[in-house]
Formats: C-alpha cells, structure tokens, sequence
C-alpha cells in the first residue's frame, strides 16, 4: 500500500542519495564504482526509454549491489505540458520497463517508486497526475502502491557551469553550512550561483544525475 509519507530527516544527520535520468553506458558503470568503493547505496530513477540489451546488465549490477531501482517514466515529459493520456502513457511504459529490469535481474519487486521528471505535477485544469498516478498503479499491481518521491537537496550536478567541486561543495553545505551553489537563467542557459548557508538542513534527499561525469568525482 502506498501511504505516500516519510519521516524526516531534517537535523537528523542522514542524507538519501537518488540519482535521475539514466542509465548511462559509461557513466553509471563509474558512479557504481564510486558507490561500491565508499560502500554507499542510493536509488536511481531510470528512464524507461533507456532499457535496452545493453544497459540491462547495469541495471541488474544496481540491483545486485543493493540499489533501489525506480522510474522516473519512458521519456523525460513534463507532466504540465501533455494531456492525461500522454501523461498516463508515459508513466505506464516507464513503469513496465523497469518491471523488465527487476525481471532480468532476478530480484523481486518489493518497493515501487517514481519521480516525476522535473519534479513537477499537477499544473493543468483538465486532469491531476496523482489521480493518474492512483489508477495507473491499480491497473498494473492491483493496489495503490506507486510511492511518489521528491528531494530536498539539489546537488545542482545537471547545471552546465557546474564542476565536480561545486557538486560537491553544494551537497557539503547542506550538512556543515557554507557555501554552495544555485542557479538561475540567463539568456537561455543556466548558470550557477554561489550564495551562502547558514542554517543548513542537515539531512534530506539529494537529487543527482548519474549520467553527467562530473557528478562522479564529487
């Protein structure tokens, strides 16, 4: 049963890695690496698009050293820019994909999580993607059980001018204060933006991007 709660870790000390938008031929193998060598698990929100014969094998890697794999749809849609059909579609396939992967690599199924691309929903007048996101999981598992999973630290990896430091200064500042980095839109293009914490969080999800090689080497 999906009860769409968690506790939370503010000022608790505890941060949740999850990773979006992969997989990577190259780059997830490497931030698997990483992982495996700080003995470090977290969840990757995969696009459905990108599950094929030759990233199959990561994804059971994943699985097999204690990741959670979830969805994050087929494609990269944005909820507020397509109809309920094209939003249900999406998510469906995304899903099933990933019902592929936990198959492939021989793991059950216990804990069904998605993110919405971008992190954004329920901006239309003529439909609500929980609504959707309610029926979609009854029709493909019975029961009300799709947890939906947002986060609270953008780590700010998918920001261009970002470099493996910032990445790493931003996530650092959210726990010990200091500075880390924004961003904002200029001319089209997003840049970063240094400011400065002094009340920091000290616990929470953070959202990264498996598929950037920068994010690696934070």
């Amino acid at each position: 049963m999906g009860i769409y709660s968690a506790k939370s870790l503010y000022q608790k000390g505890i941060f949740v890695n999850t990773f979006d938008d992969g997989p990577h031929p190259v780059n997830t193998p490497k931030m698997l690496d990483v992982l495996k060598k700080h003995d470090i698990q977290a969840t990757f929100f995969v696009m459905g698009e990108l599950i094929n014969d030759s990233t199959l094998p990561i994804l059971k890697r994943m699985l097999d050293e204690g990741h959670i794999l979830a969805a994050h749809g087929f494609s990269h849609l944005h909820a507020n820019a397509i109809d309920a059909a094209a939003f249900k579609a999406n998510l469906k396939k995304g899903l099933l994909k990933v019902k592929e992967a936990y198959e492939f690599a021989g793991h059950p199924w216990t804990s069904i999580y998605f993110r919405y691309p971008y992190g954004e929903y329920g901006g239309r007048p003529d439909y609500h993607a929980m609504n959707v996101l309610q029926e979609v999981s009854k029709e493909l598992f019975g029961e009300n059980c799709v947890q939906f999973v947002f986060w609270d630290v953008d780590s700010a990896d998918w920001v261009p001018s970002m470099t493996s430091q910032d990445v790493f200064t931003t996530i650092k500042a959210h726990y010990a204060g200091g500075t880390y980095y924004d961003f904002k839109l200029v001319n089209g293009q997003y840049v970063k933006v240094p400011l400065k914490m002094t009340n920091p969080p000290k616990g929470g999800v953070i959202l990264n991007h498996d598929i950037h090689e920068r994010t690696q080497g934070a």
